[in-house]
C-alpha cells in the first residue's frame, strides 16, 4: 500500500498541473456545440482535478516515510521534470559552470491543501458561473481553468524560475476577467491593482533569481567535489548548507552577506505587495469590490496564499541566517499592520469595505506566525491562510446567494451570518484553530523569548476585526432584508439556486471540518514543518559558529 502511494503521489502532481491547461483546449473545442456544452466540459474539468486532489492527499499522508520531503533535507518522490533552458547535460555534469532550469513539480506538507483549496474553489467558481449567462463563455471558462492550472503550478513548483514563471501567468487572467467581466468601477480598481500585482512579482522574480544564481556560484566554489548546476529548491537548499559551511566565506564571495540581506528585502517587499497586507492591502480591497464572483473565489480564496507558501518555501530555507535575524522585526510590523486593519474596519459602512481589511488582517496574522520560526505559530499560519480562504469563498458565495434573492436553512440570512462567522474566530469554524496557534507561536517566539506584549497585540486585533465584521452584518441585515426581484418565476429561481446552495453547503462543510477537526490538517504539516526548522537551526548554527550572527539573539532549539 505504502509502495503504491508513493507512485501515485509522484504523477498525481504532475496531472493535476496539466489537466486544468488541457482543459482549455477541450472548451475551445466544443465551441460548435454551444454554451451548455461548454459548461459541462469545464465543470468535468474541473470537479475531476478536484477528486484527483484529494487522491493527492490520501498518496501523501500514506506514502512510505511521510516525513521525508525537500524542504526538511530528506528526498521524497516528486513527478518528472524535464530541462526547459539550457544543457540538459549541464544537470548532471558536475564540471559544467552553466545552470539548468527544469520543469519540476512535487507536494510537501507546506502546499498540499493549498493545491486543494485551489481545486476546490475553482469547482466551486465553475459550478456558481453556470448559474447565469456570460458573454463569451468560452473565453471565460478557460481563462478559469488557465489561472487554476498556473496557481497549482505555483504551488508545486520545485523550480525558482518555474515558480516566477507561473507567478507572472496567473495575474494575466486575473487582469482579462476583471476587466472584462468586472463591475461597473473595474476600471479604477484594475488601476490600482495592476502596479502593485506587477510590481511585486517582478521584485519577487528579480530578487529569486539573483538569490538562484548566487547561492548556486557561491555553493559550488565552497564545495571541492561540484554540485550538479540545478535551480531546484531542494538543490539551492544544499548549496546554502554547503555556502554556510565554509569557514571563510567572504573569501568565496566578498559581498555575499550584503547581496543575500538586499535579497531578502526586496523578495519580502514583493511577498507583502502580492498577499496585500499593510500598507498594501487598499489595491486587493478595490479588486475585490469589483471582480467576478469567480475571480474572487480563486484568486483571493487560494492565489493570495502563494506569499505564505513563498514565505516558507524561499525565506526560511534559502535565506536562514535573514529569516532569523528579522524575525522579530517582521513579526512586530505584521502586527501592527494586523491592529491598523482591525480598527479601520470601523470606519467602513459596509460588510464589503470592512471584508477587504479583514483580509488585510488575517494575512498578517499569517506573516506573524510563520516568521515566529517555531512549529506551532508556522502550522497555525499555513492552516489560518488554508481557513480564510475557505471562510472568505462561503462568504462570497452567501452574498450571491442573497442577490438571487433565495433561500437557505429557510432564512437568506443564515448563510450570510455563517459566512461572516467563518472568517471571524468563532469556535467551531474555519480561522478559529489557525488564530489560536498563531498567538500561541507569537508568544513563544523564536528563542525561547515569549513576547506576551505582541500576543496580546494580535488577540486585540482579531477581536476588534470580529466584532467589526459582526456588528456590520447585524446593522446590514437589521435594517432591512433587501433582496433582488429577479424576472424569472419562483420555479425557476428555486432551480438555479441549487448549484449555489450546494457549493455553499459543502464550503459549511469544509469550514466545520477545519474548526473542529483541525488535526486532520494539521498531520501532513508537522513533519515537513519540524524538518524545515531543524535545517534552518542547523544553518543558524553554523552563521554564529563563524561569526555572522555577532550580536544577535541566543541560538536555542525550536519549539515543538
Amino acid at each position: 500500500m505504502q509502495h503504491l502511494a508513493d507512485g501515485v503521489l509522484a504523477q498525481l502532481t504532475l496531472i493535476l498541473t496539466i489537466l486544468p491547461l488541457a482543459g482549455c483546449g477541450l472548451v475551445a473545442l466544443v465551441l460548435p456545440w454551444g454554451e451548455s456544452m461548454i459548461r459541462r466540459v469545464a465543470l468535468t474539468n474541473v470537479v475531476f482535478t478536484l477528486l484527483l486532489s484529494l487522491v493527492l492527499v490520501w498518496a501523501f499522508v500514506h506514502a512510505e516515510d511521510a516525513a521525508a520531503d525537500p524542504l526538511s533535507g530528506k528526498p521524497r518522490p516528486e513527478a518528472s521534470s524535464w530541462p526547459l533552458l539550457g544543457d540538459p547535460a549541464d544537470a548532471d555534469d558536475k564540471s559544467s559552470s552553466g545552470i539548468t532550469v527544469r520543469f519540476a513539480v512535487g507536494v510537501d506538507g507546506v502546499n498540499l491543501w493549498f493545491v486543494v483549496l485551489t481545486t476546490a474553489l475553482t469547482a466551486a467558481a465553475v459550478v456558481v458561473s453556470s448559474e447565469c449567462a456570460v458573454e463569451k463563455p468560452v473565453v471565460y471558462y478557460s481563462l478559469l481553468l488557465f489561472l487554476e492550472g498556473a496557481l497549482i503550478a505555483a504551488f508545486t513548483a520545485r523550480d525558482v524560475m518555474v515558480f516566477c514563471l507561473c507567478l507572472e501567468l496567473s495575474l494575466l487572467p486575473m487582469l482579462v476577467l476583471t476587466g472584462w467581466w468586472g463591475g461597473e468601477q473595474r476600471g479604477s480598481a484594475l488601476r490600482g491593482w495592476i502596479p502593485c500585482a506587477f510590481v511585486g512579482s517582478m521584485l519577487v522574480m528579480a530578487a529569486l533569481i539573483t538569490l538562484a544564481v548566487t547561492t548556486v556560484h557561491s555553493g559550488r566554489a565552497a564545495d571541492a567535489g561540484g554540485q550538479p548546476t540545478t535551480m531546484l529548491i531542494d538543490d539551492l537548499a544544499r548549496y546554502t548548507e554547503l555556502m554556510l559551511a565554509e569557514r571563510d566565506l567572504e573569501s568565496v564571495n566578498p559581498n555575499i552577506i550584503q547581496l543575500r540581506a538586499w535579497v531578502y528585502f526586496i523578495l519580502l517587499s514583493g511577498l507583502a505587495l502580492q498577499m496585500g497586507v499593510v500598507p498594501f492591502h487598499n489595491a486587493s480591497r478595490g479588486l475585490f469590490s469589483q471582480a467576478p464572483l469567480a475571480v474572487n473565489l480563486i484568486w483571493f480564496g487560494a492565489g493570495l496564499k502563494i506569499g505564505c507558501c513563498a514565505i516558507v518555501r524561499f525565506m526560511l530555507v534559502l535565506l536562514p541566517l535573514g529569516s532569523w535575524v528579522a524575525a522579530d522585526d517582521v513579526v512586530i510590523a505584521a502586527v501592527a499592520g494586523s491592529l491598523f486593519a482591525g480598527f479601520a474596519m470601523w470606519s467602513r459602512p459596509t460588510v464589503e469595505d470592512r471584508l477587504g481589511f479583514c483580509t488585510a488582517q488575517q494575512m498578517g496574522l499569517c506573516v506573524a506566525g510563520l516568521f515566529s520560526l517555531n512549529a506551532i505559530g508556522i502550522a497555525g499560519g499555513l492552516l489560518l491562510a488554508v481557513g480564510h480562504g475557505v471562510g472568505l469563498s462561503l462568504f462570497a458565495v452567501s452574498r450571491h446567494q442573497r442577490l438571487f434573492g433565495t433561500t437557505f436553512l429557510g432564512s437568506r440570512r443564515v448563510l450570510s451570518w455563517l459566512g461572516c462567522l467563518s472568517l471571524s474566530p468563532v469556535p467551531g469554524l474555519a480561522t478559529l484553530p489557525g488564530t489560536a496557534l498563531v498567538v500561541a507561536g507569537v508568544f513563544l517566539g523564536h528563542a525561547q523569548q515569549p513576547h506576551p506584549v505582541l500576543a496580546l497585540a494580535l488577540l486585540t486585533s482579531v477581536v476588534a476585526a470580529s466584532w467589526a465584521m459582526l456588528s456590520g452584518l447585524y446593522r446590514e441585515l437589521a435594517a432591512a432584508d433587501v433582496h433582488v426581484l429577479l424576472e424569472r418565476t419562483r420555479d425557476q429561481r428555486r432551480t438555479q439556486s441549487i448549484r449555489s446552495s450546494l457549493v455553499a453547503s459543502l464550503l459549511l462543510l469544509a469550514s466545520l471540518g477545519l474548526g473542529l477537526a483541525p488535526n486532520l490538517a494539521l498531520r501532513p504539516m508537522r513533519s515537513t514543518v519540524r524538518g524545515l526548522l531543524e535545517r534552518n537551526m542547523q544553518a543558524v548554527r553554523q552563521g554564529v559558529t563563524r561569526g555572522d550572527l555577532r550580536g544577535s539573539r541566543p541560538i536555542a532549539r525550536p519549539a515543538q
